[in-house]
């Protein structure tokens, strides 16, 4: 009996000194790759970096950590031609662009803002369209959750996300980093 109070109490003891001992551990290498999803950056200057390597095409939003394109597509595409866009665009010397998942594109928000929902002094360009008098519409990766020919589409004059049958035609914004498409 006592032989396994030591024992619990001994796992007790390393795990709380553990605990307390991790951010000793842990590098800055490491911590920059820990993300901190309470992060609200209020200061756009701060939160957006036009990225000179990417000959300043491409800008890297520090609140998601998401590279985004600068200058997203002008020519309307469907939703399957839209994927081929991105895994095909090139910034900078550097492919691996895909379509954003509904609830990455929707963190460029500012719902304190309308026409565009985007943070005030943003880097991002093509976004309001004068032959429509509006702000584009962007295709998300996202597909409906009950029909798998139905997907999300991004609002950036309203900053909602709504859904359209894939043969629609929207604009396209590519991001780069984290993987979180369905790609159905």
């Amino acid at each position: 009996m006592i032989k396994k109070t030591n024992i619990s109490l001994l796992g007790l003891v390393i795990g709380i000194v553990s605990l307390f001992s991790l951010p000793l551990f842990v590098g800055t290498a490491d911590a920059d790759h820990l993300r901190d999803w309470g992060l609200k950056m209020d200061n756009t200057s701060a939160r957006f970096k036009e990225l000179r390597k990417f000959d300043y095409d491409a800008v890297v939003d520090k609140e998601s950590q998401l590279v985004w394109d600068r200058y997203p597509s002008v020519d309307p595409l469907n939703w399957h031609a839209a994927w081929t866009k991105c895994f095909n665009l090139e910034i900078g010397g550097r492919k691996g662009y895909r379509l954003p998942a509904a609830e990455e594109i929707t963190t460029l928000v500012d719902t304190n803002k309308k026409g565009p929902a985007l943070p005030e002094g943003h880097p991002f360009g093509n976004i309001y369209d004068p032959e429509q008098f509006g702000y584009r519409q962007y295709w998300t990766a996202t597909t409906s959750n009950f029909d798998p020919n139905l997907a999300w589409f991004f609002d950036v004059g309203t900053g909602e996300v709504n859904i359209a049958i894939k043969s629609s035609y929207y604009n396209v914004w590519c991001v780069r980093g984290q993987h979180g498409h369905d790609g159905m």
